[in-house]
């Protein structure tokens, strides 16, 4: 069992906790640990590098992060193409072009066996068109040729779907970073066998057609030439094919009617985009408006959720910009309605499984340092929340599955006093099981420490100054500890000191290649991000089941 190889750690660790030489210094000059090439990966994937962090800049990670994988790639790429694939399609990172991205460096640096398994996910990973015009873009900054493997992969792309669904794609997608379906048509040398496949292609290449339109492409092609001049029509050509928003024409867009026709085929993802404009055009003003009850019923559908694979920071970012009233660009306002704030707070927790509870005592510490905060440097893969706003949700998440828990904020320790770590270093979050989303962001400015400095350590130093009886420490961090002993001797200090084999988990904001958990305790553990896996992974480290 895991206490019997934690008392086996503990012994051991006492006369070498000081000078290992397993540890390294991270950004800020502190000793912690190098986490290994594989969460390495993860960390990119799921967290990816877009805005830097608060020690280091976008670029450096950047290159950081895909060294890293070129070389996983060389010595055995299967491994990186495996995570690619359970990463995207598992839902598990914000935005996919993390994973898009280094699928790439798998087609142009892997041999010949990881490129074959790169080529066999690319409809998997690139799953719209978006997606396969990044996949494209990147190849073509890497300046790897069209192989007759890539246009295979590519053409699945295609292929893969029923003709209603590939017209779709070829409506809504029809540009995106500087490529069309044209484009990639004319590369990868689809030849389709069936001719519905074969006419479609043809419509977009501008080809002379064989057969009878598509009625998703003649709907397309009637709007496109409508306008605004029969907006009825229009209406009326939306409800009957499903038009998507990327269809219309854009002086269409400021049109009350128009909105009210999407929203009902609006899928998950659109409809989180498209809040704030259709408030903005006064489609959703009140709790009583039917399309203010429509897309309440629709963010709390949990199938529907967890078909669309949200990741829960998305949800949460959604909710945040709604919830402020403004977009982050331009000048788009609107007045936020309650009932889809609360429908946007209870999507949140939609997308997680339901967890059956440890029933442990949980000690959750938020860094509430400087570097958490940093808008310009601590944004959760470039959107509008920070770092400590996507770590105060996933405290909340955790405090909903474990009712016996304290939630409080550290950053460096500053006062002490003789009852112990004044306010200055540990700071209680006022949030529990029953607070909403809006509340927590609001606490997380509340705690947010103007002075500089990171001490992890100081939830051990706490529980034990206050003689709590804690079995579960969860520390949710950028890594860029600077001040303070070491997190694994405060623990290995709490668990000598108090005979309870506490177990440390540390959440990772960051895409930095540090941890302060030690990896050679199995008491100890490194998540990466925040998805809809990370409760369960706690349940099962928790009660020694891996």
């Amino acid at each position: 069992m895991y206490s019997k190889k934690i008392q086996e750690h503990n012994a051991g660790l006492h006369n070498r906790t000081m000078g290992r030489t397993d540890e390294v210094k991270n950004s800020h000059g502190a000793f912690v640990f190098a986490i290994d090439q594989l969460k390495k990966l993860r960390r990119f994937l799921i967290l990816g590098t877009e805005g830097g962090s608060y020690y280091s800049e976008e670029k450096a990670l950047t290159v950081s992060a895909a060294t890293n994988i070129i070389d996983m790639i060389k010595k055995n790429g299967k491994i990186v193409v495996d995570e690619i694939l359970a990463i995207s399609t598992g839902g598990r990172c914000p935005r996919n072009n993390t994973c898009v991205f280094a699928l790439a460096l798998c087609i142009k640096f892997g041999n010949d066996l990881v490129r074959h398994a790169a080529y066999e996910i690319i409809k998997r990973v690139c799953r719209t068109g978006t997606d396969l015009f990044m996949l494209c873009e990147d190849l073509k900054v890497l300046d790897k040729g069209w192989s007759r493997g890539l246009r295979n992969g590519i053409a699945q792309f295609y292929l893969d779907r029923d003709p209603s669904g590939l017209a779709y794609q070829l409506i809504k997608y029809r540009q995106r970073n500087g490529w069309s379906h044209t484009d990639v048509l004319r590369l990868s040398h689809v030849k389709p066998e069936d001719p519905e496949y074969n006419n479609l292609f043809r419509w977009v290449v501008g080809k002379e057609l064989l057969a009878k339109k598509h009625p998703l492409v003649k709907a397309f092609e009637e709007v496109q030439a409508l306008g605004t001049i029969d907006i009825t029509r229009t209406v009326n050509l939306i409800l009957e094919n499903n038009l998507p928003r990327e269809a219309l024409p854009t002086e269409l867009l400021n049109q009350k009617r128009i909105w009210e026709a999407l929203l009902p085929g609006m899928p998950p993802h659109a409809l989180l985009r498209n809040l704030g404009k259709m408030a903005n055009i006064g489609l959703m003003q009140s709790n009583f408006d039917a399309p203010v009850k429509l897309a309440v019923a629709k963010l709390t559908d949990r199938e529907s959720i967890k078909k669309s694979k949200l990741h829960p920071i998305t949800i949460l970012n959604a909710l945040k910009v709604y919830a402020q009233g403004h977009g982050e660009k331009g000048d788009l306002t609107w007045y936020p309605v309650q009932a889809i704030k609360d429908a946007l707070n209870e999507a949140f927790y939609l997308g997680f499984d339901n967890v059956e509870p440890t029933n442990k005592n949980f000690f959750i510490g938020v860094d509430v340092s400087p570097s958490m905060f940093n808008m310009k440097h601590s944004k959760v893969n470039n959107m509008a929340i920070c770092a400590a706003e996507a770590a105060m949700a996933m405290s909340m998440a955790i405090a909903r599955t474990e009712k016996s828990h304290e939630i409080h904020g550290f950053a460096g320790t500053r006062q002490i006093t003789a009852r112990g770590y004044g306010l200055n270093s540990m700071t209680p979050i006022n949030i529990s099981a029953r607070s909403t989303l809006e509340q927590s962001l609001t606490e997380a400015a509340r705690c947010a420490q103007s002075w500089g400095g990171t001490d992890c350590s100081l939830p051990m130093k706490y529980a034990l100054a206050k003689k709590l009886p804690v079995d579960v420490f969860v520390i949710i961090t950028d890594n860029e500890t600077n001040q303070g002993v070491k997190p694994t001797a405060a623990l290995n200090e709490f668990r000598q000191k108090t005979g309870r084999n506490a177990k440390l988990i540390v959440l990772a904001t960051s895409v930095n290649p540090y941890t302060v958990a030690d990896p050679t305790d199995p008491g100890q553990m490194d998540i990466v991000g925040f998805d809809t896996n990370v409760p369960n992974i706690i349940r099962s480290f928790v009660m020694d089941e891996f």
